[in-house]
């Protein structure tokens, strides 16, 4: 039997501003194929399925079948987004079975509770209950693809962000498998979700896009509700507003007909901004007061407010714009980060200037500019340091050009008739060189704080300086590092282009950031190389992980064509204790890793004296006699053989 719907996956996730909340996630795990039909077309109309389950109830109140009523309803709240009502569903039915109830049902009402979590402590039951669960099903299947995605999910809910993406990885890849096109439908929705969050908006585009096809062939209208929804946000990023506001139109529809008022209102919320941005005031004006009502009591209450507030300034009406921005902002100071709260404050800044209130336009701007700061210092954590003194400097120089402006402010402050044309008409010549040159500064720092980011762009990895700095300052003991080389990388581009050269090291980074230690470090050395550093491990064990890599990628060869292997080969050597860097040990690991790659590819050698010299005499052999390693155009080789 297949999963017909993905409710709190996703709503989990919201919590942690991956996505938005009307996105649903919920399975029906069901390994013995015994789930009644109410519960298998809940998706069709789920307060149909709830009506009549309760009316079922009344007649069978004990037992197996009792168990997938309540399995039914907890379901169908998850869809109608009442996670509370749902918990306290599941926990009835759990209650009724037993803890050692043998009951299908039992599964379903288990990944329903776990899903429902408040807590962190209850999160870790959850992913104890959700493993249990795992080892009961054939691997693969629908059920194991639907659990694997609750455990992920939950696993980002205790802030363990690699595991949790591996898992989901896990559960995209598991889904590609044929057949299996409706749980990719919603494998695909979720991991899009999480790449989006970590900044791969391609590859979060792909895979969204992906959902909504597979969505419409398999007939799974909440799972396209929700897929054109997380669409449309993208389009809004993209500033494709047009294009964004039909696709949430769609999904509104959807939602409406199939969920109710509520969980329309998201998308009504983002036709709304949509809808700013084409600068149709009143549409938006309309769809974020339609949304207002059952958004204000939810976690996104901030967001309609701010937006509530932009129609507001829109109309002139600055006062009442800043109710709403001091209602978004309500704690704000708690929340460290949170993109609405950031766009808020630049919004509030445009009002209080609309007003006169320069002084707190100035510290609203700052606020924001600060926000934008900590946004890009939760990526770049191997930066803060070095940004602190240059983005001080650059704050006082903000704060000294706001001193100017008030200066100049101050001179017309006795033509008060004249300065409220002025704000008013928002032509302010002061207010103008106030936000513009704010502005420009928020710019500017943006642009250093990308300039100065050691991250490859292609592959999301440390690029090389930021992977050799941290090579060459070393580790407390022992460590070992690796330099990987892509086999057959040429034949790649040369057969099917560079756009599949690309995605080759795409799959090789994410595959290899899910497979490493949470301790190990692996980045972009330049074109197909990468290096990786393991500390506190062994050249034996280095090479095992080295392995294990290679077995994971073998999972990875349909995103590029079909039968292609993605493989590596690798040199290896450890540093030890007392080397002051690492370069030399670099040096040995690139003649390691051309004789790797003389030997035959896919495999590993670890460096060790004199290596290097039957690494050049071991290419002289292989490309007729010449000296590869000195004549190959990556950096260093030719000194490998020269000094040998």
């Amino acid at each position: 039997m297949l999963n017909v719907v993905f409710r709190h996956l996703l709503a989990l996730l919201a919590l942690l501003c991956l996505v938005p909340a009307p996105l649903r996630a919920a399975c029906i795990v069901d390994p013995m194929h015994r789930a009644p039909p109410l519960l298998q077309n809940v998706e069709a109309d789920p307060n149909r399925a709830i009506d009549t389950a309760q009316a079922q109830l009344t007649r069978t109140r004990v037992g197996d079948e009792a168990g997938w009523l309540w399995a039914t309803i907890a379901t169908a709240e998850l869809l109608l987004d009442q996670p509370d009502a749902a918990s306290q569903s599941a926990q009835k039915g759990l209650k009724l079975l037993g803890r050692n109830s043998a009951s299908p049902s039992r599964s379903q009402l288990l990944i329903i509770a776990a899903q429902t979590v408040d807590t962190e402590e209850q999160a870790r039951g959850g992913i104890a209950d959700l493993a249990a669960l795992r080892k009961g099903m054939h691997p693969g299947t629908a059920d194991d693809i639907c659990t694997l995605m609750a455990i992920g999910t939950l696993q980002h809910v205790i802030d363990t962000p690699e595991t949790a993406t591996r898992s989901i990885t896990q559960a995209y890849r598991m889904s590609l498998a044929p057949g299996r096109e409706r749980e990719r439908a919603w494998t695909a929705s979720l991991l899009a979700a999480v790449l989006r969050r970590a900044g791969d908006r391609q590859g979060a585009q792909a895979l969204v896009d992906e959902s909504i096809a597979l969505a419409r062939s398999t007939d799974q209208p909440i799972t396209l509700s929700s897929s054109l929804y997380q669409r449309g946000l993208m389009r809004i990023d993209e500033k494709d507003y047009r294009g964004a506001l039909t696709l949430l139109q769609e999904a509104a529809a959807i939602s409406q007909r199939l969920q109710g008022p509520e969980s329309a209102a998201y998308m009504k919320m983002g036709a709304c901004e949509a809808s700013l941005g084409l600068g149709d005031i009143d549409r938006a004006e309309k769809l974020c007061n339609e949304a207002a009502g059952p958004i204000s009591r939810t976690q996104s209450a901030r967001k309609i407010y701010w937006l509530q507030a932009r129609v507001a300034l829109a109309r002139d009406r600055p006062k009442t714009a800043l109710a709403l921005l001091d209602r978004a902002l309500v704690d704000a100071d708690d929340i460290a980060t949170s993109t609405i709260i950031t766009d808020a404050l630049e919004t509030r800044a445009r009002a209080r200037a609309r007003q006169g209130d320069m002084a707190g336009a100035y510290a609203d701007l700052s606020a924001h500019l600060a926000r934008v700061h900590t946004r890009y210092d939760s990526v770049l954590e191997t930066q803060t340091a070095r940004l602190r003194a240059q983005l001080k400097t650059d704050r006082e120089q903000a704060k000294n050009a706001a001193l100017e402006n008030n200066i100049a402010l101050a001179n017309v402050r006795n033509h008060a008739q004249q300065r409220l044309i002025l704000l008013l008409g928002s032509a302010s010549a002061a207010i103008l060189i106030l936000v513009g040159a704010l502005a420009w500064l928020s710019r500017r720092h943006q642009r250093r704080l990308k300039s100065l980011a050691e991250t490859d762009a292609l592959t999301g990895l440390p690029n090389r300086g930021a992977i050799e700095r941290r090579a060459s300052i070393g580790q407390d003991g022992l460590f070992t590092i690796a330099l990987l080389d892509l086999d057959h990388f040429k034949a790649i581009n040369d057969a099917h282009g560079h756009a599949a050269g690309d995605r080759a090291l795409q799959i090789f980074a994410h595959v290899a950031r899910a497979t490493l230690r949470s301790g190990d470090v692996i980045g972009r050395w330049g074109g197909e190389e990468f290096l990786a550093i393991f500390p506190d491990t062994t050249p034996n064990q280095a090479e095992a992980i080295l392995d294990r890599l290679r077995a994971e990628l073998r999972m990875a060869d349909h995103a590029i064509s079909p039968g292609h292997h993605l493989n590596f080969s690798a040199g290896i050597g450890v540093v030890s204790p007392n080397d002051d860097r690492a370069s030399a040990v670099i040096v040995a690991i690139d003649a390691a890793l051309y004789l790797a790659k003389s030997m035959g590819r896919g495999r590993s050698v670890i460096s060790s004296p004199g290596l290097a010299k039957e690494a050049c005499a071991s290419a002289d052999h292989h490309i007729g006699g010449l000296p590869a390693l000195t004549k190959s155009p990556r950096a260093g080789r030719g000194d490998a053989c020269a000094r040998d």
